[in-house]
């Protein structure tokens, strides 16, 4: 983003232009110190001619200050730069008068610090009309380094459209579930079927706009037929399949409600009252008979429920077909707030819940004109946020389906592969262009496997799971089955799929790691190299390595895996080994198994070398343990392919801890361990700093391929 190198140096006086006359701020403006920024004083211009004038929403005076200095001192470059408030107390005025900027900003902000404000025009300056401007807000720490950033972007409003219209009309209504609101899902939805038609439209939402799948090719085992006042369970095969179908994500919550068992089937197969449904269920179905919609997928009433041998038997078969249910669904209604069924869909809101900021305004090179500020990263969290996505079983449901439709607390928003849409801005946001992924890809390179499927499973870590030791890899089994498809071939020696981690990065995604709460699950549910063993948040350090600069230091021999489920691959474990071919290290005397701690040691592995290690136990529980057993296995070598000089340059070594495998406190098995932790190992060379890091590297891995190779089992 367009800021300067370092933070603004100004005293507590200067502090005092934020709440100036655009004259006098810009007089302060020129004390501070912005490399490669030219500030042009308007002496002599009017002051009003520039300054936005607010229809609709509210900005606070510093507000509006910062855009009319930017629409009169913009460099050549097209950027400005200025101090926003500078006391928590200016802030805290602000976003009690509700400044449409200062509420998200205050939200946002770590700790206050002295705020520094940005404006960039998006487009070429060269460009007829300039339509969007970026406006970031940075606070800076002690030694001028970046600390936190805040965006916002603010756009030109140009086509006076039906949709946008119609929005206007929907944020009047008490209820989210209004006329309104259904008439302007109707145009995201058929704009998504259809794709953009217009310049505007396929401004917002690219060339690869992400369309609905066919409808003819598969449908659900069981569906609900919500067509009459009646809510009809039918199968497959009694229904039309050329219409198209939605689901829902939802919240069980505790109370009971009625659901598909042997002993409920006949009820609903001749129909029950929609009236007697829990007001969520009754809800949705109104949505559905609003876009004229028949057919409706609910688990509980599509999957046969209970403990039987039938209805376990049927889970089994369905878990396998969530994929299918949800991406061929034509959208997913996603109620975020309601924590049981008996809560409702829809909510009642305030309009300036939902009301954007609109104002006129002549920035510098452009003609006055109607413009809107969106606060692109706080819409798309609230979102995230939501009740409904703290469950762990939802978070697949949101990634297989490629739209959804969310009720939230104050208003209704559309989410697919292109961005979000929501009453608020309802021709969309630009978070595609913000590296944002909704969809799984149809295709993916096994670079791309690694880093998609991490992240995936590093957002599924945080969600909770009511079952933990029955769902925890079944949860995310469909959305495993798409991303192997969507690598298109199969390994050698097998299956693609390993106990929660991909074959083809099996080495690299090994090197997991947890935080502070984690524990390890008492009852056995995944073998211990494999993050299903652990309950809590996970992250993975090589994630942001790209593979051009790591390589394998050990070999995967044998994978043994015992499935509960034979055949099914993505399904529950009873047992599982992995066999290794490593070069194993001892630990050093100092180590200590806390948590997580921080060795420093010279000369350990090569003469004339520095090293760190970072360590991190899985579970603090753990700590008892015995560490002069604990064994480093190394698993992958971080280095880079410049020849270029670099002093003090650092280079990793992955791995994991292990410690030998026991069965009731009793000697174990030769070369047989259990993962007990993390490790990263830094290296560098102490004195000679003219030594290419090449040469560095060579050494290292030199002294590494020396080593003896081991046989290693992993359970």
């Amino acid at each position: 983003m367009a800021f300067p190198s370092h933070a603004p140096t100004v005293g507590i006086d200067d502090q005092a232009a934020c709440g100036c006359s655009i004259s006098q701020a810009t007089e302060h403006l020129g004390k501070l110190n912005l490399e490669r920024t030219r500030y042009a004083l308007a002496g002599d211009i009017d002051e009003e001619f520039h300054q936005p004038r607010v229809y609709q929403g509210h900005l606070c005076d510093l507000c509006v200050n910062m855009l009319s200095m930017f629409a009169l001192t913009g460099g050549g470059d097209g950027k400005a730069f200025g101090l926003h408030h500078p006391t928590k107390e200016s802030l805290q005025a602000a976003v009690d008068e509700s400044c449409y900027i200062c509420m998200p900003l205050k939200r946002q902000l770590e700790e206050f610090l002295l705020l520094q404000w940005c404006v960039t025009p998006q487009d070429p300056l060269t460009a007829e009309h300039v339509s969007a401007y970026d406006v970031d807000f940075r606070t800076y720490d002690a030694d001028g380094a970046v600390k936190q950033q805040v965006s916002f972007v603010v756009r030109r409003l140009i086509e006076d459209t039906a949709m946008m219209r119609t929005a206007t009309l929907s944020r009047t209504q008490a209820s989210t579930g209004s006329r309104d609101v259904i008439e302007l899902v109707k145009m995201w939805l058929q704009l998504s079927i259809d794709g953009p038609k217009t310049k505007k439209e396929r401004d917002l939402m690219g060339d690869d706009i992400v369309t609905s799948p066919s409808h003819d090719q598969w449908f659900p085992t069981r569906i609900l037929d919500v067509s009459s006042d009646k809510m009809r369970l039918i199968d497959s095969h009694q229904a039309n399949t050329q219409k198209p179908y939605i689901t829902l994500s939802y919240c069980w919550g505790t109370k009971s409600f009625l659901r598909l068992t042997p002993e409920t089937a006949d009820e609903l197969r001749a129909g029950v009252g929609i009236d007697t449904l829990p007001i969520l269920f009754q809800q949705t179905i109104l949505i559905a008979q609003g876009l004229g919609i028949q057919y409706l997928w609910i688990d509980c009433f599509c999957i046969i429920q209970g403990r039987s041998p039938e209805a376990i038997h049927d889970r089994q078969i369905e878990a396998a077909r969530m994929a299918q249910v949800y991406c061929c669904g034509l959208f997913n209604i996603a109620a975020d707030e309601s924590t049981t069924p008996f809560e409702p869909l829809f909510r009642e809101r305030q309009q300036s819940d939902v009301d954007p900021c609109h104002f006129s305004w002549e920035p510098w090179v452009c003609p006055r004109g109607m413009y809107r500020i969106e606060e692109q990263y706080e819409t798309a969290m609230t979102l995230v946020r939501a009740h409904l996505h703290s469950r762990g079983w939802t978070h697949q449901e949101r990634l297989l389906c490629s739209k959804m439709l969310h009720f939230g607390a104050s208003q209704v928003a559309w989410e697919c592969g292109n961005g979000i849409w929501n009453e608020t801005y309802p021709d969309g946001l630009l978070l595609r262009k913000a590296g944002r992924r909704f969809n799984i890809p149809h295709s993916l390179r096994d670079d791309e496997l690694y880093a998609e499927w991490t992240g995936v499973i590093g957002t599924y870590s945080e969600r909770s799971l009511s079952y933990p030791e029955k769902d925890k890899l079944i949860a995310v089994a469909a959305m495993a089955s798409r991303y192997v498809e969507a690598c298109a071939r199969k390994e050698e020696g097998g299956e693609m799929y390993l106990a929660g981690h991909m074959r083809s990065s099996l080495l690299f995604s090994l090197c997991w790691q947890t935080g502070a709460e984690a524990r390890r699950a008492d009852v056995w549910r995944a073998p211990s190299w494999s993050w299903a063993s652990i309950d809590g948040l996970l992250t993975w350090e090589v994630e942001s390595i790209g593979w051009r600069w790591v390589r394998k230091l050990a070999k995967v021999v044998e994978v043994k895996l015992q499935h509960s489920i034979p055949g099914d691959e993505y399904g529950p474990l009873s047992a599982g080994s992995l066999h290794l071919k490593v070069k194993l290290l001892d630990c050093p005397s100092r180590l200590s198994i806390d948590k997580s701690q921080t060795i420093d040691l010279e000369d350990w592995l090569v003469r004339g070398f520095s090293f760190q290690l970072a360590i991190s136990i899985d579970d603090r529980q753990e700590s008892s343990l015995d560490s002069s057993a604990v064994k480093i296995v190394s698993l992958a070598f971080c280095s880079t392919t410049s020849e270029a000089l670099r002093e003090g340059g650092n280079r990793n070594v992955y791995g994991i801890l292990v410690i030998p495998h026991r069965i009731d406190d009793a000697v174990g098995e030769e070369n047989k361990y259990r993962r007990l932790g993390y490790v990263r190992i830094t290296f560098q060379v102490k004195n000679d700093k003219s030594i290419r890091r090449r040469e560095v590297e060579d050494t290292m891995l030199n002294t590494l391929q020396a080593m003896a190779e081991w046989d290693v089992v992993i359970v």
